[in-house]
């Protein structure tokens, strides 16, 4: 492959990429707006646990912030209170970790690792979020009966 049709080819293919990532991060942040209120919601009640698509309990770092994935050193969070991903930059000044809202660039976090569009989509969508919970006091349910 020459340089010049290695660059034609190539810049095809990015175009295709950044197409589709803005077309994913558009689906992310609509889902953000239409079901923020509803995770908020989920947050607060008593006994509800956030599962990660791997049945795994989501880890909720400082008080809400939903901790989502991991690429490289960095870890990414939705904050449920300003319903935005981000991530925490940690001051050692003060002590503290400062949010850094990273939801205008969810194309490039996409296009940077698509797996992680699948993560995004499980929590924001509700839907499967709401199943693992329901699955998960069932079977909670199953087990307290069982020792009856």
């Amino acid at each position: 492959m020459y340089f010049e049709q290695h660059n034609v080819e190539v810049d095809a293919i990015q175009s295709k990429i950044d197409n589709v990532s803005v077309t994913l991060a558009n689906k992310i942040r609509n889902l953000i707006e239409a079901n923020g209120p509803q995770i908020d919601k989920l947050y607060h009640q008593q006994h509800f646990i956030f599962f990660d698509e791997h049945n795994q309990p989501m880890e909720i770092k400082s008080p809400f912030y939903l901790k989502m994935f991991t690429i490289g050193p960095t870890s990414f969070y939705y904050s449920i209170p300003e319903k935005q991903v981000i991530t925490l930059e940690y001051n050692s000044d003060v002590d503290f970790d400062f949010p850094t809202d990273v939801t205008a660039h969810l194309e490039e976090i996409i296009a940077s690792k698509p797996s992680v569009y699948k993560t995004m989509e499980h929590v924001f969508g509700l839907t499967d979020l709401l199943e693992k919970d329901f699955q998960s006091r069932k079977q909670l349910l199953e087990e307290i009966q069982s020792l009856d």
